[in-house]
C-alpha cells in the first residue's frame, strides 16, 4: 500500500482563470457545449516519462481513456472481491458515519438490502484498500497529470444481477467543479474491474473524444443535492438531451468491456454512463479518482455548500508518496 505525506488543502473559492469568466460555468440557464481550454495530458513532453507507453498516452489524449489489460494480479483482485462480498452480504443501510477508517455504503433506490456503492474504498487496512492504493496505477495518474497526486474520491460500484440500476450520462468534472470546488479538469479516474464487464451486465459506456468539450448543465439546485444524485438519475448536473445528441454525432459511443484485473483510466471530463443490469451476472468495479496537488478543492463554484467528505476528500487527502517510480 502507498505511503502518504501530509499536504495542505485550499478552501477559498477562486476563478480557475483569474480575470476571466469561468470557462466551466454551469448550473445556470445555459446548456451549451463549448471547447475545453485546458490540456488532457498535462506534460509538455511529447512522451511523458512514466509507466504508460507513448501509444497509451496518445490514446488517452485523443479518446479520453485507455484500458490497461491484466494490470492487477488475480490474487489481488480475488482478495479485494472477498472484502466487497463481506460488506455487501445482508447489508441494510442508507449510509454510515464517515471518518478516517470507515466507509460509506449507499443502497439501491428503494432497496435498502441491495448495495449500490461503497465510498472511501481506499480507507482501511484490508485487501480492498490495498488494491485501491496500488502504486502502479497511481504512477500512471501522475504521468498523465504531470503533478503529484492525491485521492479525491474512491468507491466500489456494485451492479447487482437482476436489477442493478444504471447511471445517467454525465461528466464527473462538471459535478466536482460545481459542487466540490475542483478548479480545473486535472484529474482522472482509475477503474479496476473485479468481475467480467461485458455488453450484457450494465458495463460503462463512453463517448470517445467528448472530454475535449465541456457540456454546461442547466438548473440551479439548493443544498444537499447529493442526497438524491448518488442514488437516482440526477435532476441537476446532467447534460440536456440536445447537448448529448450534439456530442454523440461527432464522438459516437463505446461500451467498455474487460476481465477481472483490467484497469480503465478515463479523463474527468469524459461523458459516460451505464444502463441497468437485468442479466443474471453481477458486475463490480473499484473507482479511484486521482487529482493533481495543484488542483486541490476550493469552495464549490455553483453550490451553497460542499458535499460530504467521502464525495470529495479535503480532510483525508494526503499527497501520495510514489518515490521515483
Amino acid at each position: 500500500m502507498l505511503q502518504t505525506m501530509a499536504a495542505a488543502t485550499t478552501t477559498t473559492a477562486q476563478a480557475p482563470y483569474p480575470g476571466k469568466l469561468d470557462p466551466y460555468a454551469s448550473r445556470g440557464n445555459d446548456g451549451s457545449v463549448v471547447d475545453r481550454p485546458d490540456p488532457v495530458v498535462w506534460s509538455t513532453d511529447v512522451s511523458p516519462t512514466g509507466p504508460l507507453t507513448s501509444v497509451e498516452v496518445q490514446h488517452f489524449e485523443r479518446h479520453g481513456f485507455v484500458i490497461l489489460r491484466r494490470k492487477m494480479s488475480g490474487s489481488k483482485v480475488d482478495a479485494a472481491r472477498a472484502v466487497v462480498a463481506g460488506m455487501t452480504s445482508g447489508v441494510a443501510t442508507k449510509g454510515s458515519t464517515f471518518d478516517a477508517g470507515h466507509r460509506v455504503i449507499v443502497s439501491e433506490p428503494g432497496k435498502d438490502q441491495v448495495v449500490r456503492s461503497i465510498f472511501a474504498a481506499h480507507h482501511g487496512d484490508d485487501a480492498l484498500a490495498s488494491l485501491a492504493m496500488d502504486k502502479s496505477v497511481a504512477t500512471c495518474a501522475r504521468q498523465l497529470l504531470a503533478d503529484s497526486v492525491y485521492v479525491h474520491q474512491s468507491r466500489v460500484n456494485v451492479m447487482s444481477a437482476f436489477g442493478g440500476s444504471g447511471f445517467w450520462w454525465h461528466t464527473d468534472f462538471e459535478t466536482w467543479h460545481a459542487e466540490d470546488g475542483m478548479p480545473r479538469p486535472r484529474a482522472l479516474t482509475a477503474v479496476t474491474m473485479l468481475s467480467r464487464n461485458d455488453e450484457t451486465n450494465g458495463s460503462l459506456m463512453v463517448m470517445p473524444g467528448s472530454h475535449k468539450r465541456f457540456v454546461r448543465c442547466p438548473g440551479m439546485h439548493g443544498a444537499n443535492n447529493w442526497e438524491t444524485s448518488v442514488k437516482e438519475q440526477q435532476t441537476y448536473g446532467t447534460p440536456s438531451r440536445e447537448a448529448l445528441e450534439e456530442v454523440h454525432r461527432s464522438s459516437g459511443l463505446q461500451v467498455i468491456t474487460g476481465d477481472p484485473g483490467d484497469v480503465l483510466l478515463f479523463d474527468c471530463n469524459l461523458i459516460h454512463g451505464s444502463a441497468g443490469n437485468i442479466s443474471p451476472t453481477a458486475r463490480c468495479n473499484v473507482f479511484v479518482v486521482f487529482n493533481a496537488d495543484s488542483n486541490r478543492l476550493q469552495a464549490p463554484f455553483y453550490s451553497p455548500s460542499p458535499r460530504p467528505e467521502h464525495f470529495g476528500h479535503r480532510l483525508y487527502s494526503p499527497t501520495l508518496n510514489l518515490g521515483d517510480c
